[in-house]
């Protein structure tokens, strides 16, 4: 647990003090180390920087960005749409439980992904 933590950058003086002390970007961190521990193919993550500060939210996406290119299935659900477009290859549109558009993350520019979030009810999942 020690080297997760310290690969997930988890500032704590010790990985035995409850997870409530954390700051809520290490709060955040814990919970993706506790997922890892489990060797997962895929992690989900569904709004992973809701609530945390600028500086978490780029060590958050550092890790999710290392995860993938280590080979791990990362699937993002957020409604921020700059946080989908830095992170996502794939930005998938759902509407009415289907998906409705496919996008290429890299092309895409966010007053597209908006203008589509906003041409009916849509939820937006990146694959």
């Amino acid at each position: 647990m020690e080297q997760l933590s310290k690969n997930l950058q988890i500032a704590t003086p010790s990985v035995f003090l409850p997870v409530q002390s954390l700051s809520g970007g290490n709060q955040q961190r814990v919970m993706v180390a506790r997922w890892l521990a489990t060797s997962p193919k895929v992690l989900i993550l569904h709004g992973p920087t809701m609530g945390v500060d600028v500086g978490s939210k780029d060590a958050l996406y550092k890790i999710v960005q290392d995860l993938a290119a280590q080979g791990l299935g990362v699937l993002l659900i957020s409604d921020d749409l700059p946080e989908l477009l830095m992170n996502c290859d794939r930005i998938l549109v759902m509407k009415k439980g289907r998906v409705a558009r496919e996008f290429d993350a890299q092309s895409l520019e966010e007053r597209v992904l908006s203008e589509e979030l906003l041409s009916g009810e849509g939820v937006v999942l990146e694959a």
